[in-house]
């Protein structure tokens, strides 16, 4: 484990999460990251946060949806 912790506040919930790097992570991130901030969409409860991040694994901006679209084949 990383040791690292991405803190967010999220507008629907209206607390700070805490969401845990671990080493899969944290090397999913170094190997698909092509730009700094780069998203993270935490799925939590009925609603999603996308959170940006930066190489620092700080926070840089949060986004809150409850709407997301699954393409129909």
């Amino acid at each position: 484990m990383t040791g690292k912790t991405i803190r967010f506040y999220c507008e629907y919930c209206k607390e700070t999460l805490a969401i845990q790097v671990t080493e899969s992570l944290e090397k999913e991130f170094k190997e698909r990251a092509d730009k700094w901030p780069y998203p993270l969409v935490y799925h939590h409860s009925d609603h999603f946060a996308i959170i940006y991040i930066d190489e620092n694994w700080h926070e840089r901006g949060v986004v809150c949806s409850k709407i997301s679209y699954k393409k129909e084949t």
